[in-house]
């Protein structure tokens, strides 16, 4: 997962290079975000400049011959001397070791500046986006962060959005590398990402006393949670389920080495997603041992992690087919989904509704409601078109409210155009948890990424918490 995951910000950070013009980032104020910019603002954005704070030898480097002598110090052992002066300076190794902890490790920081800064002057010199592209894929592959196939693929899945969206944003590269890493990059605040939300003016419950314990004749609830199941459809037993990429077990993952590297019937714990005969009988084992289930938290991720080839057109096949797979065998049981960050194209992209039209998340949304209208009153259908997001009730007195935390995530790149609840979702919980404070109801929040981790964005997760509490 976070080979994966480091792919995907190594490109993004490869290209997120653009600033903004001084009067637009005036327009920002803290707690103040402007939540789109108009079209005439966008073309006022210009390529960057150098930052001249940036060491000579950055600014003079010949990132080609760059390139070269790391492909060859690989190959033969040997590094050139000027190719050994440019690593000693940008601590090569230590990035190279971040790779795999990038929110604890200064060295990820240091590897996004490096990126960012070499995306900078690329721009400025004219390189074109398929230059700067080409460049990626062969750092990617020098390094040898991923096998060919996933650096070209990771490349071209998400490079059309990412060039669009950084070349938007305001942002410097070091608040770009703060927006993505958080800790680990100490400088580049950026008070755009530094905001709250007014929240629904809060009413002073009604306590009624003495508090009456619930009757022990009364049955507690069964709540079933599924997360991240990844089915596969192309999962073949006896393929190499240690492929060297971040999803194994298929045809395409070639034979294996030995009889412990072949593919089990039932799925396999190195680097392989969910096999239907699994699936399928996890959730037959379920239901024929808990018969009194109440209901279901399904809380997402649903597609397998070939992020590196993934269509719109595979993941809303993976959709329907597992939804109807869970309402076949989970007969009469309330469930309430929640979306999770693997279900769009690309992996962690989900659009703000200010997005270019041909990033609208309709394709998404409103197969959701489709899917998840077994489940769900009509009523629900708005906001989870919206943005995948509702409240309903499970029984009288008892509310679910999912809410759909990539929205807070640090891995969508849409955020950089803003992330200032982009739709209004934590106002609307707000109002949500009020009214139902006002009726006596008690909720379930239920979500795929968690307010307060590290993933998730910090004004997000402070907004959110001083909503609950």
């Amino acid at each position: 997962m976070m080979k994966y995951k480091f792919i995907l910000l190594f490109f993004i950070l490869l290209i997120c290079v653009s600033n903004a013009e001084q009067k637009i980032f005036q327009k920002i104020h803290q707690n103040k975000i402007k939540r789109e910019f108009s079209r005439s603002e966008f073309s006022e954005l210009k390529s960057p400049e150098v930052d001249s704070s940036d060491p000579k030898w950055l600014r003079n480097m010949n990132y080609d011959q760059w390139i070269s002598d790391m492909k060859n110090s690989f190959e033969h052992g040997n590094y050139s001397k000027w190719a050994s002066s440019v690593n000693k300076q940008m601590n090569v190794e230590e990035m190279v070791q971040g790779v795999n902890d990038l929110y604890k490790s200064s060295a990820s920081c240091i590897g996004c500046k490096f990126l960012v800064n070499m995306a900078r002057i690329m721009m400025q010199k004219g390189k074109s986006n398929d230059q700067i592209l080409d460049i990626g894929t062969k750092i990617c592959n020098v390094f040898k962060i991923q096998t060919p196939r996933v650096c070209e693929g990771v490349m071209k899945i998400i490079g059309v959005d990412v060039v669009d969206v950084v070349r938007h944003s305001n942002l410097k590269g070091s608040q770009i590398c703060r927006f993505f890493l958080g800790q680990p990059c100490v400088n580049g605040y950026a008070a755009q990402h530094d905001w709250n939300i007014t929240i629904f003016p809060a009413k002073e419950p009604k306590i009624r006393y003495p508090l009456t314990k619930p009757s022990e004749k009364v049955p507690p609830l069964k709540i079933l949670q599924i997360s991240d199941t990844h089915f596969d459809p192309l999962y073949e037993v006896g393929s190499n389920a240690d492929c060297g990429e971040p999803l194994c077990c298929r045809a395409s993952s070639g034979a294996p080495n030995s009889t412990k590297s072949a593919a089990g019937k039932w799925g396999d714990y190195r680097k392989c997603d969910t096999p239907l005969i699994l699936l399928e009988n996890a959730i037959k084992h379920i239901v024929k041992t808990h018969k009194d289930i109440d209901a279901i938290y399904w809380t997402g991720d649903l597609p397998p992690h070939d992020v590196w080839v993934q269509t719109r057109e595979d993941n809303i096949a993976n959709l329907k087919f597992t939804s109807k797979l869970m309402a076949k065998y989970f007969k009469g049981i309330p469930v309430f989904p929640s979306v999770g960050n693997h279900e769009s194209v690309p992996v962690d992209g989900f659009a703000p509704p200010h997005a270019p039209p041909h990033k609208n998340m309709s394709w998404l949304y409103d197969q959701l409601a489709v899917e998840w209208s077994r489940w769900l009153p009509t009523k629900t259908h708005e906001t989870i078109r919206k943005g995948a997001f509702y409240s309903t009730l499970l029984k009288k007195g008892f509310r679910v409210i999912s809410v759909n935390g990539n929205y807070c995530s640090r891995m969508n790149f849409y955020l950089l155009w803003n992330s200032t609840d982009p739709l209004d979702q934590l106002a609307w919980l707000s109002k949500e948890l009020q009214s139902a404070e006002d009726k006596g109801e008690k909720v379930h929040i239920i979500g795929h990424i968690p307010p307060g981790g590290k993933e998730c964005l910090k004004s997000w997760s402070s907004s959110y918490y001083d909503i609950i509490n």
